[in-house]
C-alpha cells in the first residue's frame, strides 16, 4: 500500500514539476513539427514546380534565314527547357547551357519565316513563362557597338535616364539609309529620338515618337556625300525611364506600316496594298 502511494506521489510530483500549460505548448509543438513534416514533400513538388520566368534577355530578335545566340537570363530553368515561338516552319534550337537562372540558346529559323514582332516564351516541366516581345527580320542581330563594318544590322542595348548612344558607319553617297529605333513596341519605356551627321558633321535629320509607330522613331535619309556617319540615340527628355532596351535597324530595307485592305478571306488567294517606304507595293498572299 505504501509502495502505491509512493508511485502516486511521484506522478503528482511530475505533474506538478509540469504545469499544464507547458504540457499544452509542447503537445503544439510536436503537432506543428509533425504537420510540418507531412507537408514538406507537397511543398517541396509544388516548388519545384513553379513556372520558369524571363527577366532579361541578351538580344531582342532573331535573324530569318540565319542563326542568332540568345541569353536568357530569369529563374526556373532546367534541362526540360524548350523554346515556344510562334513562327511557321518552326525554329531550330539547341540549349547549348542551362542553369537555374540563365540559358544559352542558338536558334535558328527557315528562309521563309515572316518578319514581325512575335511573342517568345520558354517552358519547363513546372509550366509556361512569360512572353517577351522579339523582333523578327532579315538583318544580322548583334549587341550596340559604337562603330558598325558592315550594314544592314539591327541593334540590341538598353538607353535610360540622360545617356546618349552613338554609333557610327561608312556611308556613301546617294545611298538611302533608314533607321529605326524600337522601344515602346518591345514593351519598354524609352521614348526614342534619332539624330544623323554627316562626315562634315552637317546635323542631316531628326525622327521623334509618332503615335504611328506606338511612340517610336524612324529616319530616312539619302547620303549627302562618302564617308563616316554618326547615329546618336536619346530619350526625348533626357529621362528615359527603365527598363529602356531597344532595337536600332540601320540600313536600306523597305518598311511598311499600313496595309490595304485591313481583312481578307481565309483560302482564297488575295492581292494586298503594303503603304510605306521607299513606296508602296502590292503582294500577293
Amino acid at each position: 500500500m505504501s509502495g502505491g502511494n509512493h508511485a502516486l506521489d511521484s506522478t503528482l510530483g511530475m505533474r506538478a514539476a509540469w504545469p499544464v500549460g507547458k504540457l499544452r505548448f509542447c503537445w503544439h509543438v510536436s503537432f506543428n513539427l509533425l504537420l510540418a513534416i507531412g507537408c514538406l514533400p507537397l511543398l517541396t513538388s509544388q516548388l519545384a514546380a513553379a513556372p520558369p520566368e524571363i527577366t532579361d534577355v541578351s538580344l531582342r530578335g532573331l535573324q530569318i534565314g540565319g542563326v542568332t545566340r540568345v541569353t536568357l537570363r530569369g529563374s526556373g530553368f532546367d534541362e526540360s527547357l524548350r523554346l515556344v515561338l510562334p513562327v511557321d516552319p518552326p525554329a531550330r534550337v539547341v540549349n547549348e547551357s542551362i542553369k537555374p537562372d540563365e540559358a544559352q540558346l542558338r536558334i535558328e529559323l527557315a528562309p521563309q519565316t515572316s518578319a514581325d514582332l512575335y511573342p517568345l516564351r520558354i517552358a519547363t516541366d513546372g509550366g509556361i513563362s512569360n512572353a517577351i516581345a522579339c523582333g523578327i527580320d532579315a538583318l544580322p542581330q548583334l549587341s550596340f557597338r559604337e562603330r558598325l563594318a558592315d550594314l544592314p544590322v539591327a541593334l540590341h542595348g538598353t538607353l535610360t535616364g540622360a545617356q546618349v548612344l552613338h554609333t557610327e558607319f561608312v556611308g556613301t553617297k546617294g545611298a538611302r539609309i533608314v533607321i529605326d529605333a524600337q522601344s515602346q513596341r518591345l514593351g519598354a519605356k524609352l521614348r526614342p529620338v534619332v539624330r544623323l551627321f554627316s562626315p562634315s558633321q552637317q546635323h542631316l535629320g531628326t525622327a521623334r515618337p509618332v503615335r504611328e509607330l506606338a511612340g517610336d522613331a524612324r529616319l530616312i535619309a539619302t547620303l549627302p556625300e562618302d564617308g563616316v556617319y554618326r547615329i546618336e540615340l536619346q530619350d526625348i527628355v533626357f529621362s528615359g525611364e527603365s527598363p529602356g532596351w531597344f532595337r536600332l535597324l540601320i540600313g536600306d530595307f523597305q518598311v511598311a506600316d499600313h496595309v490595304v485592305p485591313l481583312a481578307v478571306s481565309r483560302g482564297v488567294a488575295s492581292t494586298v496594298q503594303l503603304i510605306g517606304s521607299p513606296a508602296s507595293f502590292k503582294q500577293s498572299i
